[in-house]
């Protein structure tokens, strides 16, 4: 059986379907709960080129609520240079994170009937 780096270690390699599958499976392991693959995964975004790859790590840390990656996702989304599918799923993710960050609406008013809401 043939040994495979590790993922963060193929996140620098040249070839981008190296790379998207070295995604994937940091993606995996920070599903799992591991921290260090959704920082890895985060610092990334920064050096990415390739649009499919930036996809795959852009959507699954919006699903990891990665809130770390917020300011990240905010630059990649008002940047003119990002692809545009890029720019869309940064103001997607970004949007998901910001909802995640606020504090639940406080429960309806049981006092109020439903005329008073109008």
């Amino acid at each position: 059986m043939t040994e495979h780096p590790p993922p963060s270690t193929r996140l620098s390699d040249a070839r981008a379907p190296v790379r998207r599958i070295a995604i994937r499976d940091l993606i995996a392991l920070a599903e799992r709960g591991d921290a260090g693959a959704t920082a890895a995964l985060t610092a990334h975004l920064a050096r990415e080129r390739d649009e499919a790859a930036l996809l795959l790590v852009i959507r699954a840390l919006a699903k990891l609520n990665a809130q770390d990656a917020a300011g990240y996702l905010a630059r990649l989304r008002d940047d003119s240079g990002s692809f545009p599918a890029v720019a869309h799923a940064a103001l997607l993710a970004h949007d998901e994170l910001e909802v995640r960050r606020r504090p639940p609406p406080p429960p309806p008013d049981e006092s109020l009937a439903p005329e008073d809401l109008e």
